[in-house]
């Protein structure tokens, strides 16, 4: 797959663990699913962990499903992946070694209802469709405050090689 990192990652010192996840693109109507998490204030592609004995796509419609309501999911092709170091929120000593995999998706079927974890729920998580420079221009906003969250910088690399496929996909 294409690395899709515009800068290489710098590893961290300490105990590292590796964490797989599952990302999909889903682009409709001049428009792109994002996941728009209240707590952190920004816009992140949908998607998330792997589980033990779970292949990526699996993992990928999954997450779909739990985040966006997306329950008829067409996987269109395999895009890249963005590698990413953090310090573990509960224990400062470990490393994650966070590996990305990025999809293009399509949906066959309209959005139901989301199945959100109590932590999301806490979290403020919700899908929304919005324009690509909509949502780059808010994540730039967004990394200028206090609220930045750890996959901040992730999702504005991400959207800007978006923009760069999809000239004419902006609001």
């Amino acid at each position: 797959m294409k690395n899709l990192n515009l800068t290489p990652p710098v590893p961290l010192d300490g105990e590292r663990t590796v964490r797989h996840t599952a990302r999909a693109i889903v682009i409709e109507n001049a428009k792109i699913l994002m996941v728009y998490t209240g707590r952190y204030d920004d816009y992140s592609i949908p998607g998330g962990g792997v589980n033990p004995n779970e292949t990526v796509t699996a993992a990928l419609k999954r997450e779909l499903h739990e985040e966006t309501g997306a329950h008829s999911i067409a996987i269109l092709k395999p895009w890249g992946q963005y590698r990413e170091y953090r310090r573990h929120s509960k224990q400062p000593e470990q490393v994650m070694e966070v590996i990305s995999h990025y999809y293009f998706c399509a949906l066959t079927a309209p959005l139901g209802a989301a199945k959100l974890e109590d932590y999301e729920i806490r979290s403020g998580v919700k899908a929304v469709w919005l324009s690509l420079d909509a949502a780059l221009q808010h994540n730039l906003n967004t990394q200028k405050g206090a609220l930045a969250g750890q996959a901040l910088q992730r999702e504005i690399d991400i959207l800007q090689q978006l923009i760069a496929l999809y000239p004419n996909h902006l609001s």
